[in-house]
């Protein structure tokens, strides 16, 4: 797969989180899993 898919992936999965860059993203994850 291209850069530019995975950037696009990425970008989709921070929307859905509501996260504006990787680690935050993390942060949400990690938040939402440890319940």
């Amino acid at each position: 797969i291209s850069v530019a898919t995975v950037k696009a992936h990425m970008t989709a999965i921070f929307r859905k989180l509501g996260a504006n860059n990787r680690t935050q993203a993390l942060l949400i994850y990690k938040e939402a899993t440890s319940l």
